[in-house]
């Protein structure tokens, strides 16, 4: 993914949880100065997960491994796989690379 790319999908990710807080706010009765920073605080964290997961997708792929590091058996790609990585953002889930070995029944991901 290029940098524009990256650009244009955080900007899609960021103007869809803006709509979406704006609609809730709309229709609510009157909100409570908590109720606001809570709701503020919530949108910070939805962008934070938003452009930490384009931010890892949007990394250069590391070339493939070329064999197992546990046996140095032959690897087969086998696509990519979700993961759910826990951060300081708080979950978020991402694609990467995943590989086999045949050989020792490992599986893993380089990245």
């Amino acid at each position: 993914m290029t940098p524009e790319e990256l650009e244009a999908q955080l900007r899609i990710e960021a103007n869809t949880i803006i709509k979406t807080t704006v609609e809730k706010y709309r229709d609510s009765q009157e909100k409570t100065l908590a109720e606001i920073e809570a709701a503020a605080i919530a949108v910070g964290k939805q962008m934070k997960q938003a452009a930490l997961k384009g931010m890892v997708e949007a990394r250069p792929p590391e070339p493939a491994p070329e064999s197992c590091p546990g046996c140095g058996g032959r690897l087969q790609a086998k696509g990519k796989r979700s993961k759910w990585l826990h951060t300081q953002a708080g979950e978020v889930q991402v694609a990467r690379d995943y590989y086999y070995c045949a050989a020792c029944g490992t599986g893993f991901f380089p990245q």
